[in-house]
């Protein structure tokens, strides 16, 4: 989850944890935003400054331990990083990341060849067919140019931004080639997936991963997953977890992970 440590959140942190320990979590990983290169659409109708997702760690780092300590016999709070990937950045985010004793490291991406996909300017630059594909690609690029985290996150993202809408024209079976090349890097070199919840609560009717990514990255011997509300605000922490969790189910999961030090706790899956 996110706080207003992120550059897209105006919650307060411990607003954050009360809200997650009153929806009944024991365990929660604040993940702020850190993504460094801007894209070419850096202004949002010109007062929106990408430069605000250049996360200050230290003040981070010390309200979270700050909160960690207040909180300890109510909730387990993680100290982690969602680093925004990109190919001209790998040096920045592979220094970052062994700078910080961080619990919890999620690779993502958030911009393709210097546009951000959620904004349309994006999807102008060719057709939605192949501005996806393209997605997957960059994700591809980005995960053999930096190694150093945990899960990626949100993998088929892009697909809640396609402007036409993404019913039949993003599936698994479309993208599958490049995206089996993604899966098998990240089980051949220790990662794991974050299932996050956002899609369902903004109404779509797969999380990310969907179903058909999630089946194939455990047909291929993936087991590293971890479940994410992705929440900015108290009204989003904890949000559509358990549905999370049955879905892990049907796609053939048994556990999830917590990590502790960058390191996989293994929990099961109780419906």
């Amino acid at each position: 989850m996110h706080s207003s440590f992120s550059g897209d959140s105006d919650e307060p942190m411990e607003n954050m944890i009360k809200a997650s320990v009153e929806a009944g979590l024991d365990a929660i990983c604040f993940t702020e935003h850190e993504d460094r290169i801007l894209p070419y659409n850096s202004k949002r109708n010109g007062d929106f400054d990408f430069r605000c997702f250049w996360l200050d760690v230290p003040p981070y780092r010390d309200k979270v331990f700050e909160l960690r300590e207040k909180y300890k016999d109510r909730i387990k709070v993680g100290f982690g990083i969602e680093i925004g990937m990109d190919p001209d950045g790998a040096e920045h985010n592979k220094a970052l990341a062994g700078e910080y004793p961080f619990d919890f490291i999620i690779g993502s991406n958030h911009y393709v060849d210097g546009y951000d996909v959620y904004y349309r300017s994006y999807w102008e630059q060719g057709p939605a067919e192949r501005q996806m594909g393209r997605y997957f690609e960059r994700t591809l690029e980005n995960i053999m140019a930096f190694q150093e985290f945990d899960v990626l996150g949100h993998i088929d993202f892009a697909a809640r931004y396609i402007p036409e809408g993404n019913e039949g024209l993003y599936t698994y079976e479309r993208y599958h080639d490049i995206i089996d090349k993604i899966l098998r890097f990240l089980i051949e070199n220790g990662k794991g997936l974050e299932v996050n919840t956002k899609a369902l609560r903004v109404g779509m009717k797969e999380p990310h991963p969907s179903r058909d990514i999630l089946k194939r990255y455990r047909e291929l011997g993936g087991k590293i997953v971890t479940v994410g509300s992705d929440a900015h605000s108290v009204k989003e922490a904890g949000t559509f977890i358990r549905d999370a969790f049955s879905i892990l189910k049907e796609c053939g999961f048994d556990e999830y992970m917590v990590f502790t030090g960058r390191k996989p706790e293994t929990h099961r899956i109780e419906l």
